[in-house]
């Protein structure tokens, strides 16, 4: 006599699809609080405000003049000094007067001011620990940068973002010859964007943020 050992293959294969239904609903269920988890955390997280990253700015600019400034008293005059066709103000007149020393000296001050401004932002930015992404006009005013893919700011970044976007693209490129429209637009755009980003912050994905919050 057979016995009858369908039902209980059916009953079986239902209850393994209930499992298995079961099993998708609590895997779901996992990643949405994990997702809303990271949501809730990225929400957190209060944007600076452009008077904030203003002044940051203009702090961050005093100190570079400065850095450059000092540089430039001691090294152009070194250079100058050892330079066989060095000249006086006297000389500017003469019919010696030769051009390529003042050539030198505006080279020189321009290395000089992009050494500087590279060293300064590319530095500070990179800085391990709770610092992480802050120039000192950022620490002074609680504001800090931040990547979108959440790792940490090193020297290339700050680099891409300081030096090669913001003071090349839109300092350089951007400046007098398209009477500094460009950088002006880079500048004023976190008035209106909804996310508080200038453009050099879309074009390298990161944002600023209030550290005293």
């Amino acid at each position: 006599m057979k016995k009858n050992t369908s039902g209980i293959n059916n009953w079986e294969s239902e209850g393994g699809l209930v499992v298995e239904r079961r099993q998708r609903t609590l895997d779901a269920s996992y990643r949405k609080s994990r997702s809303s988890k990271k949501l809730s955390s990225k929400k957190s997280k209060t944007l600076a405000s452009w008077h904030r990253r203003a002044a940051a700015w203009i702090l961050d600019t005093l100190i570079v003049v400065a850095i450059t400034a000092g540089l430039a008293a001691v090294l152009v005059p070194l250079i100058i000094a050892t330079d066989s066709t060095s000249f006086s103000i006297g000389d500017i007149g003469s019919s010696g007067y030769d051009f390529g020393a003042l050539a030198l000296k505006i080279l020189v001050a321009s290395l000089v001011a992009l050494l500087a401004g590279t060293f300064y932002y590319c530095l500070t930015m990179a800085r391990r620990g709770s610092h992480n992404g802050q120039t000192l006009g950022k620490q002074i005013f609680n504001i800090t940068v931040i990547r979108e893919d959440g790792k940490q700011v090193g020297l290339w970044f700050a680099f891409v973002r300081q030096i090669l976007v913001m003071n090349i693209l839109f300092g350089k490129i951007g400046g007098p010859q398209f009477l500094y429209i460009p950088w002006a637009v880079n500048y004023l755009w976190p008035l209106w964007d909804p996310g508080n980003q200038a453009l050099h912050d879309k074009i390298v994905h990161s944002r600023v943020i209030r550290t005293d919050v």
